[in-house]
């Protein structure tokens, strides 16, 4: 059962807990012939051939993820046949519904075998035809599933639909690429000749998976963009939509790149963990800091069962059909302790929509001083091992929070029992106090969820713990007056900077010679001239492009150290000889200026190799817009707002280059670790009932801080389209489909503006409210054009104005609520509206004043 892809952990864990099917599994068989993977090559004796399949996953979790599959789907064929049952002839790579796979046994005695519980619950999709390729050279080739019906009733979408491969990733083979000359679904060809990006996030020793579509990009940095991806700029067609009934996949691609002649050799034995040196049970001292833990876990079967007469429907979940997976066992009175505790993000630990609560006396506890303890709690129902799914944990709530790592105690688990008595048994658990990369601590049993760093120390059970329905579960663990230990935090570490800035040499003289901003109409973006390549000269009413003979652009990725950008073979008499100076010289960056405290110095200006000023500091335009403009000299200073600009109005720089230009300087303050994440400025997303265009990303800083975004909304989503009765709130969030090790998953934007026209002939809306959209300002123009069913519209706190044409067409518009006394309306505000229109809310009198001398008809 894949449950942990149907419901995602909403307390305490890593927020790198987002799962992706099938993306970048680090799995290595013997050999490529029959499914393999590793992480060494040998040389092959002839010829080796590997495979390719259609792989696909829906945003149901219907799959088939690729040749990871074979050695589960062998052993589960066998195990259907055994029952007197047919395999499917899918070459051992089965299609699932709604992620509900077989797997097989991961630790103890049973380690490689089938997990008859996961295979009995397996929900095969039967009847399709598959037609996979044996690949043996560079080459085109066919693969298609006809006939497949995914049983669904309405339409949804691919998270994933991708060339699935054998051929491993590794030194060799480092570099394949394939190409789809066709790619049919449904019977018609959604696209020809384009390249097919390998899947971002594949891990050394993994399978070539290569993306059509692909809802986890761009954060699992598939690059360049697949063909559909879950965000995307304003295309028609941002998803891949996967058919109701019976319909086939075909593509035909071409393969290049591979070494035929190599194949993977067999991976090494993994070595045997060494067993944690035994605890001294230390002797009870009081501590200086109390704590409180309760046993927590989510997706659990044992704990959190997923069927049964007392299970909880998830509120938040539209369709009434997902329950409650997570729960937090302890006392009454911890209760109060857990609902009021904040995680280290500030937001609530404890939600009690999507979680449950449940009394359990001996399942928590508040802890003063040093000593032996044990917690238990009841199994709700059997499991064949607690530590094989989901995540159970232990979080360490200090004043209130789960945010403070002790700096005088730490937690040091012993062992696992499971039972009572004689036929109790015990499992080593050797896991410390560990604090996440969100800054949350916690004892950790399991987490099927951690971040590749936090693995080791979230996962140290080495064995299967199986349990009945009614077992008691004991965790025993001692606290100890030490401090942590700093190895065995989840802190990540920024080894290499994550982004880098670009500088451009920029210029302008009087009679119009320039290279102007990068981001201008003149710059990267201008067709006139090649920005990367040539000068332009604004003469005769047109822009001339100036052949130089080299132009040297500065990427920066590091503060504090020399960077150069020239531009050599301009002789500007020769071009220009009405030039008499420099308007100005600069250097133009993509570092924006929302991050504060970026500066250049130790600048040394070259002309025809001749050093011509040396600065210690040079200054950033006063009226630079959006990006850093570093001015070397500036005769529109001081009227621009530059402060100590060099060569400013009356002292001009008049020496112009023979042949070269050349600066050298050193850049300060850049936040190189700081990268956008979630959804690019200027790009646009669909989230409820709203399309949003991102007007400032989320930025996550270099000490893994994330900043809120800001959104504009743009129109309605399909499902908002539907809606009768629409309310905008103050925030859009948008969850990230791959798991990003240093930041939340959810990132949040500010809704900050609705753009002129966003709901205009909105056929079936009848009521809307601004009331929590805190963040708008202004009410648009053209907002509610020929909105004909319209009824009510309520207004917010800070919406002053009625713009031109706001209701213009509304004919059955009766009420209109003003939460704050209007200073303007416009004419056209009301025009061609029928109804008489009744005004409530603060201001009443004044505000009915107001629109009635633009719109008679007021009550």
């Amino acid at each position: 059962m894949r449950k942990g892809f149907k419901k995602a952990l909403s307390f305490v864990l890593s927020a790198a807990m987002v799962l992706s099917l099938g993306s970048g599994l680090d799995i290595a068989p013997a050999s490529a012939a029959d499914g393999a993977a590793g992480t060494g090559n040998t040389p092959a004796a002839t010829v080796v051939t590997y495979g390719a399949m259609v792989g696909f996953q829906t945003n149901s979790y219907d799959y088939r993820d690729g040749f990871e599959q074979i050695p589960t789907d062998t052993k589960y064929n066998e195990w259907l046949q055994a029952k007197g049952k047919e395999a499917p002839a899918y070459n051992n790579v089965n299609i699932y519904k709604a992620g509900n796979g077989p797997s097989l046994y991961t630790k103890g005695d049973k380690k490689g075998t089938l997990d008859e519980a996961s295979a009995e619950k397996s929900e095969l999709v039967e009847g399709a035809t598959v037609s996979d390729a044996v690949m043996s050279a560079d080459g085109e080739y066919t693969v298609s599933i006809k006939d497949l019906d995914l049983g669904k009733d309405k339409e949804g979408n691919f998270y994933m639909l991708d060339i699935a491969t054998n051929i491993v990733k590794d030194n060799v083979n480092s570099a394949v690429k394939a190409k789809a000359s066709s790619i049919k679904v449904n019977g018609k060809e959604i696209a020809t000749n384009v390249d097919l990006p390998a899947k971002g996030d594949l891990k050394k020793g993994a399978y070539y998976k290569f993306m059509i579509a692909n809802g986890y990009a761009p954060d699992d940095k598939t690059s360049p963009d697949p063909l559909y991806q879950a965000i995307k700029d304003n295309a028609p067609n941002t998803e891949l939509a996967a058919p109701t009934g019976k319909f086939d996949i075909e593509v035909t691609f071409k393969i290049e790149g591979v070494d035929w002649t190599y194949v993977p050799s067999a991976p090494t034995a993994t070595p045997v963990p060494t067993q944690a040196p035994e605890v001294t049970a230390p002797p009870e001292v009081p501590l200086s800091t109390t704590f409180d833990m309760a046993l927590s876990a989510n997706v659990v079967e044992a704990l959190t069962p997923s069927a049964g007469p007392d299970v909880r429907i998830d509120p938040t979940d539209a369709k009434g059909k997902k329950v409650i997976q997570s729960a937090v066992f302890g006392s009454e009175a911890m209760k109060t302790k857990v609902t009021a505790a904040k995680s280290a993000d500030g937001k609530a630990l404890f939600d009690p929509n999507t979680m449950d609560y449940i009394v359990s006396d001996n399942s928590c506890a508040t802890i003063s001083k040093t000593g032996e303890y044990a917690l238990s709690v009841t199994a709700r129902s059997d499991m064949p091992d607690i530590t094989k799914s989901g995540a159970i944990w232990f979080p360490i709530i200090i004043n209130g929070s789960t945010g403070v790592m002790p700096k005088d105690f730490n937690l040091k688990a012993t062992k696992i029992i499971v039972g009572e008595g004689a036929s109790a048994k015990e499992y080593a658990w050797t896991s410390q106090l560990m604090q996440d990369a969100k800054g949350d601590v916690r004892l950790s049993v399991n987490n099927q969820w951690a971040t590749d760093v936090e693995k080791e120390v979230a996962n140290t059970i080495k064995d299967e713990v199986p349990v009945k329905k009614g077992d008691k579960i004991t965790f025993k663990f001692y606290v100890v007056a030490e401090a942590p230990a700093p190895a065995k935090t989840a802190t990540p570490v920024a080894v290499v900077p994550s982004t880098s800035y670009k500088a451009y040499l920029g210029f302008q003289t009087d009679d119009w010679l320039f290279r102007d901003v990068w981001h201008g109409d003149n710059g990267l973006k201008c067709k006139d001239y090649d920005y990367t390549k040539q000068v332009g000269w604004s003469h005769d009413g047109k822009t001339n492009p100036i052949n130089v003979t080299s132009i040297t652009d500065a990427t920066m990725e590091k503060n504090g150290v020399k960077y150069k950008v020239a531009i050599t073979g301009l002789n500007v008499k020769k071009v220009s000889s009405a030039s008499t100076k420099f308007n100005m010289l600069y250097l133009t960056t993509d570092i924006p200026l929302s991050m504060k405290g970026v500066s250049v110095k130790d600048a040394v200006l070259k002309i025809d190799g001749k050093v011509i000023k040396e600065y210690k500091v040079v200054p950033n335009k006063g009226d630079a817009s959006k990006y850093y403009q570093f001015m070397l000299a500036d005769a529109y200073a001081p009227a621009d707002g530059t402060k100590d600009a060099a060569y400013p109005s009356g002292s001009e720089l008049k020496t112009f280059p023979t042949d070269s230009i050349e600066i050298e300087y050193t850049v300060n303050g850049v936040d190189f670790n700081s990268k956008t994440i979630g959804v690019k400025k200027g790009k646009t997303f669909t989230q409820g009932n709203f399309k949003y265009k991102v007007t400032k990303a989320v930025v996550l800083s270099g000490d893994n801080k994330v900043s809120k975004g800001t959104v504009q909304v743009v129109g309605l989503s399909k499902k908002g389209k539907k809606k009768a009765s629409l309310s905008l709130g103050a925030t859009a969030k948008v969850t990230s489909k791959a798991a990003i090790a240093t930041a939340a998953s959810v990132m949040t934007y500010k809704i900050t503006s609705v753009k002129s026209g966003a709901f205009k002939n909105s056929a079936k809306l009848k009521k809307f409210s601004f009331k929590k959209a805190t963040n708008v300002k202004t009410l648009p123009s053209k907002v509610f054009m020929n909105c004909k069913k319209l009824k009510t519209v309520e207004l917010n706190k800070k919406m002053k104005k009625i713009p031109a044409k706001a209701f213009m067409g509304c004919k059955k518009l009766t009420t209109i609520k003003c939460n704050a006394k209007l200073k303007s309306v416009s004419k056209t505000a009301f025009k061609k509206c029928k109804k008489k229109i009744k005004v409530t809310g603060k201001s009443k009198k004044a505000n009915k004043k107001k629109i009635k001398k633009v719109y008679k008809k007021v009550k």
